[in-house]
C-alpha cells in the first residue's frame, strides 16, 4: 500500500534535484534522513504529534473505546495494556 506514496515521493525529489547536483544530493540525505526518524519510535512519536495531529484519548475518549479495544483484544488473544517503555 506504501509502494504508490513511495514512488511519488522519490518522482518529486527527482524533480527537485533536476537543475542542481547539489540541490539533488540535498533533497535525498533529508528525504532519507525523515524515512529513517519515521523508522525509530520518538521520530514516530514525534510525527505522529507534528505531522499528523494525532493525540492520546483524553478521559471521555478512553471511556468510549475502552470496551471496545478490550473486546478486540480478547477476540486476538493480545495483551490490551500498552508496552511498558523500555528506557525507563
Amino acid at each position: 500500500m506504501a509502494l504508490p506514496w513511495l514512488w511519488w515521493s522519490w518522482l518529486s525529489i527527482q524533480l527537485i534535484g533536476t537543475p542542481s547536483t547539489t540541490v539533488y544530493v540535498i533533497a535525498m540525505v533529508a528525504w532519507g534522513a525523515f524515512a529513517l526518524a519515521s523508522l525509530h519510535p520518538t521520530g514516530e512519536a514525534f510525527l505522529a504529534w507534528r505531522v499528523w495531529r494525532l493525540r492520546p484519548p483524553n478521559g471521555l475518549e478512553s471511556q468510549r473505546l475502552g470496551p471496545a479495544w478490550f473486546a478486540v483484544c480478547a477476540a486476538a488473544d493480545v495483551d490490551p495494556n500498552p508496552v511498558p517503555d523500555m528506557d525507563s
